[in-house]
């Protein structure tokens, strides 16, 4: 199965229209009704929808490392791709070529 993506808050609009643009089925969660929700509302929503939740938030690792099930997460270092959103779309590309069991329950460093 292909995957899908969810992306945070503060992942740059340019990476996710990036994205978009190549294919990707990516949402942010501030398009699907859920802005300002807490990540512990979030990583639930994503896994039900199948979605790995691309983040710079450290608070989806501890969830993870809490044994809370997840589709998966993309973590990448706040501010790291913020200017350069073109390294984060490369990244999350070659992800992408995954197949969805393959990012269940697992974290990937971007």
């Amino acid at each position: 199965m292909t995957l899908r993506f969810a992306a945070d808050e503060h992942i740059p609009l340019a990476a996710v229209r990036g994205l978009v643009a190549r294919g990707l089925d990516v949402v942010r969660f501030q398009d699907v009704g859920r802005r300002g929700l807490a990540d512990e509302d979030q990583l639930p929503w994503a896994t039900s929808a199948g979605r790995v939740i691309v983040t710079h938030d450290p608070d989806f690792l501890a969830l993870a490392a809490q044994g809370i099930d997840h589709a998966g997460i993309a973590f990448c270092q706040a501010n790291k791709y913020q200017r350069q959103p073109g390294q984060l779309i490369t990244a999350v590309m070659r992800m992408a070529e995954l197949d969805a069991s393959q990012m269940s329950n697992e974290i990937r460093f971007l």
